[in-house]
């Protein structure tokens, strides 16, 4: 509703391998997938380097390494909505959420 009261542009990105671009602040470990199962160590599991599709902490991980290149980038966020970045110039805004 803003954006065709305020006549703007929108712009849509969808990062489609987001989540491997994430650090774990945790140790993660999963069972060995069947298609790549070590047949001398079936029973060895893989220590987690960068998250993964399907991870709980991948979501997080992801947000927490954008935020923080936002931030550097001059995006502020928002108070009132901690979840909505801007970034305001005499020319442009730019939301992001």
């Amino acid at each position: 509703a803003i954006v065709v009261a305020q006549k703007l542009k929108i712009h849509h990105l969808d990062v489609q391998t987001a989540f491997l671009h994430g650090d774990l602040e945790e140790e993660v470990y999963m069972e060995q997938p069947p298609y790549i199962q070590n047949t001398k160590f079936p029973t060895h599991v893989c220590k987690l380097r960068k998250p993964i599709y399907g991870l709980r902490q991948s979501p997080r991980a992801w947000y927490d390494r954008i935020h923080i290149f936002l931030i550097k980038c001059g995006y502020n966020r928002l108070k009132s909505e901690p979840n909505i970045i801007l970034r305001k110039s005499t020319s442009n805004f730019i939301k992001l959420g």
